[in-house]
């Protein structure tokens, strides 16, 4: 950096001084050969220095005097370089940066009192928004719960649950029955399968066959009302069940309602699958 008084190199930091009131280094004979700052309009350029202060009758050991207690009221020193700055220095003429001037002691209990009750605020704040979101959370947690465990209880016994499946397995043979689809309804027989139908005669699975089919050829619509139902698991094996519901056979031809029970059967050999293995049907009509 180069002095602006002499135009040249400031070589070491030994050399520079910095106007207190605008940062500008010079070389310290220059600025004491010029008398202050140079730059124009600075308050330190002794050419700007307009407002003259009237000293009146004092002496200069008086002057003097005044000036040292005026610095010495004031201990500041630069952060930055640790050198003495004066009162009303905006950079430190010896390091030239802008100075942070220690405040006064009342002034430093004000702004520790200051900022620790905006500490305390905002700590007070922060801890209403943990309660809040501590005491919503726990709310949700209240409702949520039981509902988990609710919806999880529903779903268990409505779709898991080994009534539910045999539930669906009775609509599914209803549906292919309503359907007129003759496989999809010999699919759900077993190959032990017999109908005991309402004068006790007791039928094969080959027999019902082909009077079901017979049926599906001269019906053309086929309705289930099916009702009532009754799950009842045999005692000994739980792999026979009864079904026991009300049924209302509606056609064109036929409307016929009684009491209808499939005893169901699962086995190896229905790859755990459950079957009809026998049918009754009592007519409610005599």
């Amino acid at each position: 950096m180069n002095c602006p008084y002499c135009q040249s190199n400031i070589k070491s930091d030994n050399e520079v001084q910095y106007c207190k009131e605008c940062g500008t280094p010079h070389h310290k004979e220059c600025w004491d050969e010029n008398g202050g700052c140079t730059t124009y309009g600075c308050g330190q350029n002794p050419v700007a220095k307009k407002n003259k202060i009237n000293l009146g009758n004092f002496t200069i050991e008086q002057i003097e005097e005044l000036n040292n207690q005026e610095i010495s009221s004031e201990d500041n020193y630069c952060i930055f370089c640790g050198g003495k700055i004066e009162t009303d220095s905006v950079y430190c003429k010896h390091c030239g940066n802008k100075v942070v001037v220690n405040l006064p002691e009342k002034h430093s209990e004000e702004f520790i009192r200051d900022y620790q009750n905006r500490y305390k605020s905002k700590l007070k704040n922060r801890r209403n928004k943990y309660t809040i979101i501590t005491v919503v959370s726990a709310v949700v947690l209240l409702f949520f719960i039981p509902i988990v465990y609710f919806g999880y209880t529903y779903i268990e016994k409505n779709y898991f649950s080994e009534e539910a499946k045999i539930f669906r397995f009775v609509s599914r043979w209803k549906k292919a029955w309503e359907s007129k689809n003759t496989n999809k309804y010999e699919y759900y027989l077993d190959k032990d399968y017999k109908y005991i139908d309402k004068t006790g005669e007791t039928i094969n699975k080959e027999e019902r066959m082909k009077r079901i089919k017979l049926s599906f050829k001269n019906i053309k619509n086929i309705r289930l009302e099916l009702n009532d139902f009754e799950i009842m698991f045999d005692s000994t094996d739980s792999n026979y069940v009864n079904v026991k519901f009300r049924q209302n056979y509606i056609s064109e031809k036929i409307n016929e309602e009684g009491t209808k029970i499939l005893r169901l059967y699962r086995g190896q050999d229905t790859d755990m699958k459950w079957k009809i293995y026998r049918e009754w049907f009592e007519s409610m009509k005599n």
